[in-house]
């Protein structure tokens, strides 16, 4: 029976996303060795919560305010894969980081990492409400908080329905998803005041 060290363990782990279902997918043979060094659940939540601020204290801090070379693809992708990890860490450290994290990518992003991000937030349409980050920050800072949220992501997006005409026509269809799911949320905030 293979096993592996800690550490050996941990740089695997972070190879795939802090995701043992990836490693099992893409390695089988390393994910049995992973499984027999006896990981457990609070290790590896330990360790996404370390990789979720690495990414934000190397990566996302280190964006200066005025620095338009920024790649908006680049940051999609990071934003994304730190809310891969504040869904599988689920606190309210967490969270705070996902939300400065938009905030301080936003302004970075062009049209289109903005709704791919706002997508994220939103979640996908099979978990409804439930998906989103409103139930997060619902469950961890209140209704006001999340209702607050939820205005500064509609402003945005209508914001941003101006600037398409130089874009692809799904932005707009998309921009319109998000709005109305936006508008099904704050009801359901509301609701819950």
């Amino acid at each position: 029976m293979n096993t592996m060290t800690i550490e050996e363990a941990k740089e695997l782990f972070f190879e795939h996303k802090c995701s043992s279902d990836i490693l099992a997918k893409e390695n089988s043979n390393k994910y049995q060795e992973y499984k027999n060094s006896n990981i457990s659940a609070e290790m590896e939540k330990s360790w996404r919560e370390e990789r979720l601020l690495e990414y934000y204290n190397n990566d996302i801090l280190s964006i200066n305010k005025n620095d338009n070379n920024t790649s908006g693809m680049n940051l999609w992708a990071l934003f994304h894969q730190m809310y891969e990890l504040h869904i599988n860490i689920l606190n309210k450290e967490s969270l705070d980081i996902i939300i400065n994290t938009f905030e301080k990518i936003n302004e970075h992003l062009d049209h289109k990492g903005r709704i791919i991000v706002i997508e994220t937030m939103l979640g996908n349409g099979s978990e409804g409400f439930k998906g989103s980050i409103f139930d997060k920050v619902l469950s961890f800072k209140g209704v006001d908080e999340a209702i607050k949220l939820n205005d500064e992501l509609a402003e945005i997006l209508d914001n941003d329905m101006d600037s398409y005409y130089d874009y692809e026509d799904d932005l707009e269809f998309r921009n319109r998803l998000c709005t109305l799911k936006c508008e099904r949320y704050q009801v359901e905030l509301l609701n819950n005041k």
